[in-house]
């Protein structure tokens, strides 16, 4: 494996930390938008509310299993057999979530394991997640001497339920698929014990093994361009990339469309796909680009290169996705068939160290004179430094966006580079409103447009913007000058391109880099340097004692001549105007450089110059008299004011901490950014910080006479950096959380410490879950409480007796305590039944063999909470489940209940409101029994936990829909698997069609406008009753102007006293109660027909004046469907059909 080009980094913006609290927050609005004429697409359903989907199970590389919510937040943590001892941290940030096992802590901060094999929202995102996925692909790397093959991982054999895919050359490793059912068998295998082997150890890499990656999915990121950089001039000297081959990894391609005629050399396909076909649009829009031919246009959408051959690697599936490992088969084809240059119009996120990417490019750049030309991606708009993998490789011509007047697209990826602040992009290139090839049948905006203004120009042909768009105009620039020089390896190409690029106004190199590519300009370039690029990284502030650093930069002349050239340095800010005169030097200032020859020079980053902090770009150009020859774009990050914090760690027994389980968070109150560190052997770390107020926590491991650890968590609200600090933090001062039960026997199943600091860009919280019992975990809060923001903490934990109770399974005590905002250590409660309240839940389900596990989670009063714990339970239902909570501090709980087939598939969620519960009380509810359908809920303005979050609400002229399609007879709302469809029509004009329950966001005429609604849902094999539910509503509604307001739907529920199968005993009369929910103005109208044959045929019910039905079914009825209609006083309708609504079982009597 190539070394790791970067020392990993504590800190970056990105990497900010939050644990997940399963919160009762209103249901999230989803993302599905449509104007009055267009459908709403199905692929938004992915950002539904909580409620609307079900939870999915995620199983990590160390076997262990995470249940995943409908709204993304962590559920449940299940840990693999023989890991019950091991801790969790879960983290969010941002749009991930991560879940991170206690004994892969180090190898992640060793850059040895991939974090994203522990993001649980990007599994999910990626179809990695158990539901869609058997397997665990993977990614491992070696180093020269280690082997890979069917039977061997290096030194170790493959475990069984592993198996090898295929050899990857280009990082010397190997991508492997696990199945699920055995990754902690792989996780075994691919690490070792660091020491003993006492659970919770940290782990290091098993022998020959150097990087374990997630096989992570990767996406896709001309008449006026093509003259903006030059090419018309290139062609009229006769370079049109003839005898060169590029390779386009990407959608594959439509070798069909005429401006593509004859030109595709070979084409390979690399997805699971069926062809190298391009089916989504990306990959013939960036071929068409390099060496389109015009020929749909009459040569108005020609190419840079229009007579390059093409060698085609479908790596990007119809979707626009693929695979790490595809992609690296792609590179390694393209070399091995002789590409002078590869363009990678794709990419993701970015990181410390070499991701394997990464590596493959330098090493195959440096093995076969490969030049790959890669976009910087998309994400400009977010900030800084979000330069995209493998974009960021080192040997890589990064590409960023311009627009037709060379202004950098507000799109386009700005470095510096994540971990080391190095100059990325390297280059830029038009990349804004792109005419080029169309493929067949696409239109490539429903895929990747970004900018208004983008779309279909005409039948062949579509406008896209991007930096995979402005790519392809430097590979194609390069394929010209490869024609001019075919002796020209990838690396000279780069460096004529940039040394001849032209920047622009108001952009610093860490934006540019060298400037806008200039083919024309390039073609005559006879002097380059080497470098391409200078990157002095990061000056650590003070800058007063800064020591200036020298970094050769050698003159490369290829001309047959001798050429004196002026050289002269300058440093600008971020949008390119003059400061810090004299930070950047070259010296001499004057050179020659013989024909054919080079000279060196020595550049100079002096960063006690000026008093301007940031990025500090430079130029050092090179002049013959007043033409200017070369330019090398410059670069250094001049930190602001920050200072060492040492942190010195004291075990719970006095002595050194287990240094491997420790570590330290440091969250900065104002910006958000986060610095986690590791100590070292001598139980200290330092943590380089700028000036400013700070909350620490600190997770402190002792190892315990019984080689079990004993963790302290100790967190200090608020910590002021302003000098060079030491802080000792010492697990004695911390305390365990002391609890006695009502029964002695009960023992702890897990437990969570939570903490949420808010802070001026919202809240940070973390999490720490850990296994048995409480001795094994202290806590403390260290320093007083925060002048800045807030500070809350929660713990909590479930307790499970080695007895059932009556008629059920073992009872669980739930137990959450809100803790002070002042210095404290640990917590003690003596409690006893009467302090607790006592929830007997009958899990119902009217399939047998199915199991369910409740899970529990707290609410304190300030909004607090803690992700809820669950111990699973297969215990067949159905069940009575007996839970105790605790009533003090004026915690409120929610539940929620799984149902799980007999192979742990999630096949139902129900979800309970958060409830105040008294102590001493027994309390009755239940879950999963009958009669099931939609449900609205009263208008309370409560969480997704509580009906009333749900229904559907208009603002200004939008619809926005939130509805649970499976309630239970006991209104708490509910999801399964089954096939769905849902249809909004206005006036005869579809909105939305979609194939999944209510839960949608859609612009809607303006006025007063009706409106049908429909939905349908079909499940069997899951339940044995309300196998269909269609319901029709339809209702009037009108622009409500700055304001959000609630559309009440009229709803019709039905409440049969059931058993828990959801069933009524033969030859017996049933009353069935019937509400009407939503009416307007009071119901003028309801009907109710009834079915014994599964509605195959009706008859009417008479609805008495108690509203309810009495039915007689027939004697060889074997259950009962209802049919109705209701009308309110304002017009409005509901129709709702349910199909076996509830069972008949024979009376053994």
């Amino acid at each position: 494996m190539i070394p790791l080009r970067r020392a990993r980094v504590v800190c970056a913006t990105s990497c900010a930390a939050l644990a997940l609290v399963v919160a009762a927050s209103p249901p999230a609005s989803p993302s599905t938008t449509a104007s009055p004429t267009t459908a709403a697409r199905a692929g938004d359903a992915a950002q539904t509310p909580r409620g609307t989907l079900l939870p999915r199970a995620v199983t990590l590389i160390t076997g262990d299993r995470i249940l995943v919510d409908g709204d993304g937040g962590l559920a449940s943590v299940v840990p693999a057999e023989g890991r019950a001892d091991i801790g969790f941290r879960v983290e969010e940030s941002g749009e991930h979530l991560y879940a991170i096992p206690a004994d892969a802590e180090r190898l992640i901060a060793q850059d040895k394991l991939d974090l994203r094999l522990f993001d649980l929202r990007a599994l999910l995102d990626a179809g990695y997640d158990d539901t869609r996925r058997a397997g665990l692909p993977l990614i491992l790397g070696g180093n020269t001497s280690t082997s890979f093959s069917a039977s061997r991982l290096g030194a170790q054999p493959v475990p069984e339920g592993t198996v090898v895919k295929k050899r990857l050359p280009a990082v010397q490793g190997a991508a492997v698929e696990v199945s699920k059912k055995s990754a902690n068998e792989l996780w075994e295998t691919l690490t070792r014990p660091s020491g003993s082997a006492a659970a919770g150890e940290q782990r290091s890499a098993a022998s020959g093994i150097q990087g374990i990656w997630l096989d992570a999915k990767v996406k896709a990121t001309l008449d006026r361009s093509v003259p903006q950089i030059g090419a018309p001039s290139a062609w009229a000297a006769g370079h049109t990339g003839k005898g060169v081959e590029v390779a386009v990894l990407d959608t594959g391609v439509d070798s069909t469309h005429p401006d593509l005629a004859g030109k595709i050399v070979e084409a390979r396909n690399f997805t699971a796909n069926a062809d190298a076909v391009d089916h989504h649009g990306h990959g013939t829009h960036v071929a068409s680009t390099i060496t389109g031919s015009g020929a749909a246009s009459d040569g108005k959408y020609k190419g840079v290169a229009p007579d390059v051959g093409l060698l085609i690697g479908k790596v990007l599936s119809d979707q626009g996705e693929g695979t790490s490992s595809g992609i690296l088969a792609g590179m390694q084809w393209a070399v091995d068939q002789g590409a002078k240059v590869v363009n990678m119009s794709l990419g993701g996120a970015d990181s410390p160290g070499t991701d394997p990417l990464e590596a493959a490019v330098n090493r195959l750049s440096s093995q076969h004179g490969t030049l790959f030309v890669i976009a910087a991606g998309n994400d400009g708009a977010k900030g800084d430094g979000l330069v995209g993998s493998p974009g960021s490789a080192d040997t890589a011509l990064t590409v960023g966006a311009v627009d037709d007047s060379d202004t950098l697209a507000t799109f386009s990826s700005t470095g510096p580079r994540t971990g080391d602040n190095a100059v990325k992009p390297d280059i830029t290139a038009p990349g804004v409103h792109i005419a080029a090839a169309r493929a067949d049948g696409t239109a490539l905006c429903e895929n990747a447009c970004v900018q208004p203004g983008d779309g279909p120009v005409d039948d062949h042909h579509t406008a896209a913007s991007g930096t995979s768009m402005a790519t392809p105009h430097v590979a194609g620039a390069a394929a010209l000058l490869a024609s001019a020089h075919p002796d020209w390896s990838g690396q000279r190409l780069k460096r004529a391109l940039m040394a001849s690029a032209r920047p622009g106004a108001g952009q610093g190199a860490f934006q540019q880099g060298a400037g806008r590519v200039d083919v024309a300009a390039a073609l005559d370039e006879r002097v380059t340097t080497e470098p391409a690029s200078v990157s002095f990284g990061l000056a650590v502030y003070p800058h007063t004692d800064d020591a200036p650093v020298g970094k050769t930069l050698t003159y490369h002349n290829g001309g047959d001549e001798d050429v004196v050239l002026d050289l002269n340095a300058s440093t600008t800010d971020r949008s390119g105007r003059p400061v810090n005169e004299g930070t950047f030097t070259v010296s001499p200032e004057q050179v020659t450089v013989p024909a054919g020859g080079t000279a060196a020079v020595k550049v100079v980053s002096d960063t006690r110059v000026g008093s301007v902090n940031g990025q500090l770009s430079g130029t050092v150009t090179a002049s013959t008299g007043s033409t200017v020859v070369a330019r090398t774009p410059l670069g250094v990050v001049r930190e602001d004011e920050a200072y060492d914090l040492t942190l010195r760690h004291i075990g719970a027994d006095g002595n050194l901490p287990v240094t491997a389980n420790t570590s330290d968070t440091l969250l900065d109150v104002n910006t958000g950014r986060q610095y986690t560190v590791f100590p070292k052997a001598d139980g200290t770390s330092v943590v380089h910080a700028p000036l400013g107020t700070y909350y620490l926590k600190s997770s402190i491991s002792t190892r315990r006479p019984d080689g079990s650890y004993q963790r302290a968590v100790l967190y200090r609200p608020e910590l002021v950096i302003d000098k060079e600090t030491t802080l000792t933090l010492d697990a004695r001062v911390a305390e365990p959380l002391k609890v006695t039960l009502p029964d002695p026997e009960a023992t702890t199943a897990y437990g969570s410490l939570a903490v949420r600091r808010v802070i001026a860009d919202g809240q940070r919280s973390w999490t720490t879950y850990w296994p048995g019992a409480f001795d094994r975990i202290s806590f403390a809060q260290i320093g007083d409480g925060p002048s800045v923001g807030t500070l809350q903490a929660m713990i909590g934990g479930v307790w499970a007796s080695p007895e059932a109770d009556t008629g059920g399974t073992p009872p669980q005590y739930h137990l959450a305590y809100s803790l002070p905002t002042k210095p404290y250590a640990g917590l003690s409660r003596d409690l006893d039944s009467d302090d607790l309240a006592r929830v007997d839940s009958t899990l119902g389900a009217s399939i047998g063999s199915k199991a369910a596990y409740i899970n529990s989670v707290p609410y304190a009063p300030d909004g607090m909470t803690s992700a809820g714990v669950a111990i699973l339970n297969t215990a067949a239902l159905p069940r009575v489940q007996v839970d105790y909570v605790n009533t003090d501090d004026a915690v409120s709980w929610g539940f929620s209940v799984t149902h799980t087939s007999t192979f742990g598939q999630i096949e139902a969620m129900y979800y309970s409101p958060e409830q105040r519960y008294r102590p001493g009380r027994t309390y009755r509810t239940s879950y999963g029994v009958g009669v099931f359908g939609p449900g609205l809920g009263s208008s309370d303005g409560r969480g997704s936990f509580v009906t009333g979050g749900w229904g559907l609400f208009r603002t200004g002229d939008t619809l926005r829909m939130s509805l649970p399609a499976f309630n239970d007879g006991f209104d708490h709302p509910g999801v399964t698997i089954g096939t769905a469809r849902t249809t909004l029509v206005a006036d005869g004009t579809t909105l939305v069609d979609a194939p999944y329950v209510p839960s949608f966001r859609v612009g809607v005429p303006a006025g007063d406008v009706g409106y049908t609604l429909s939905t349908e849902l079909r499940q069997t094999g899951i339940h044995d009753v309300s196998t269909r539910i269609a319901s029709t509503w339809t209702f009037r509604s009108a622009t409500v102007a700055d304001d959000t307001r609630r559309i009440q739907l009229l709803n019709v529920r039905y409440r049969p006293r059931l058993a828990a199968d959801s069933s009524t005993t033969a030859g017996r009369p049933v009353r069935v109660p019937v509400a009407v929910e939503g009416a307007r103005g009071g119901v003028r109208s309801l009907t109710v027909d009834v079915s014994y044959d599964m509605g195959k045929t009706w008859q009417r019910a008479h609805v008495r004046k108690d509203r309810a039905l009495l039915l007689r079914p027939p004697a060889d009825a074997e259950s009962v469907s209802l049919r109705a209609k209701a009308v309110d006083r304002k017009g409005n309708t509901a129709e709702q059909t349910i199909i076996r609504a509830f069972g008949i079982t024979p009376n053994d009597d």
